[in-house]
């Protein structure tokens, strides 16, 4: 046998004056909330873009290394500037914490690099941002 719900909480939905009802929506803010949303979409793919041509924008790194030990030139082989840099910074941040980047295991050394190019992420969103 089937139930019949009652629902004592909620108004008679045709008793509703929908016209009035549709009125109150402040359609003008809606539409600007999806403009920005959607420019915040095409300025993240910016981001992105531009994160992911600098970590493989191409150099070459034994010239600029001329003082490197063999070890560090060998890290960086093949590595576009930005990979060359989030090792650098990744190397440098182990060091002033007191360890060697070279001991940690490659899961370490990824989690390290990710959160380091999330900061820059975030740095390029607010460079970008006090552009306009």
């Amino acid at each position: 046998m089937k139930e019949e719900i009652q629902n004592d909480h909620h108004p008679d939905f045709d008793g509703i004056d929908w016209d009035s009802e549709l009125e109150k929506i402040d359609a003008q803010r809606i539409i600007e909330e999806m403009e920005i949303e959607r420019c915040l979409g095409i300025e993240l793919g910016k981001i992105e873009d531009l994160l992911t041509r600098w970590l493989g924008l191409p150099h070459d790194m034994e010239s600029t290394l001329q003082d490197a030990d063999e070890k560090t030139l060998k890290a960086c082989s093949g590595k576009g500037v930005g990979e060359f840099v989030v090792h650098q910074y990744s190397q440098w941040v182990c060091e002033n914490f007191g360890f060697d980047y070279d001991s940690l295991d490659a899961e370490n050394k990824t989690v390290l690099s990710t959160l380091l190019l999330n900061c820059i992420r975030q740095g390029v969103a607010i460079g970008i941002g006090m552009k306009d």
